[in-house]
């Protein structure tokens, strides 16, 4: 039987039971009428709740993936890694090759970096001295390569040379060829590697025009 008609039937029915003993018959329809609303007030109730769950899960996923979305962008699209690279704190002081602990640093391993850029045919390298200038390095080697995939290439001689001659790991590397702007970060040293185009448009060495030039 449908809901309306059973609910119809139950009120006639308490109509009559009302009427048979004498009593009233408008309180008798108040309390289903009253019955009646709770129910459809708790049904309402029951389908916001439904409908906030529901759209919680939604935003959820949304979230879920914006952030898939960032992950994959942040290795494609062109990030200018002096942003990433500030982040990265100092971890070594500068000073070359400790007498005590033999830890190969600062200029030395600028050098070396600026040397390894040189074999791979890197042009209009310089090496400036931030000490005192930056609270994120010491040093910074500054190159540019010929070509896009020429950056990447002196991006890994540099980063796997020191690795391989000096057990020296970057703490990360950030940028891509297509960026135009690549970087390697030692903590003390950063080696900045450019397309000539990018390396005018952004002018880092002229940020650091107090900075003494080493190289």
């Amino acid at each position: 039987m449908p809901v309306k008609k059973k609910a119809e039937s139950s009120v006639s029915k308490k109509k009559s039971a009302a009427r048979e003993v004498g009593l009233p018959v408008e309180p008798v329809v108040e309390e289903v009428e009253e019955v009646r609303a709770v129910k459809v007030a708790k049904k309402a109730a029951a389908k916001k709740v439904v409908a906030k769950k529901v759209a919680a899960k939604k935003v959820a996923a949304k979230v879920e993936k914006v952030e898939e979305e960032v992950s994959d962008v942040e290795g494609v699209v062109e990030v200018e890694p002096a942003v990433k690279a500030g982040k990265t704190m100092k971890r070594k002081r500068a000073g070359g090759v400790s007498p005590d602990s033999g830890v190969f640093e600062g200029e030395a391993l600028a050098r070396e970096a600026a040397r390894f850029a040189d074999d791979k045919k890197a042009e209009n390298i310089m090496v400036l001295d931030v000490r005192g200038l930056s609270p994120v390095t010491d040093f910074l080697v500054i190159c540019e390569g010929a070509a896009l995939p020429h950056l990447r290439a002196i991006q890994s001689d540099v980063a796997g040379r020191m690795r391989q001659e000096h057990g020296q790991k970057a703490y990360s590397s950030h940028g891509t060829p297509d960026s135009g702007w690549m970087l390697i970060d030692f903590g003390d040293v950063v080696v900045h590697i450019f397309h000539a185009e990018k390396r005018a448009f952004y002018g880092i060495e002229d940020m650091w025009n107090d900075a003494p030039r080493i190289l």
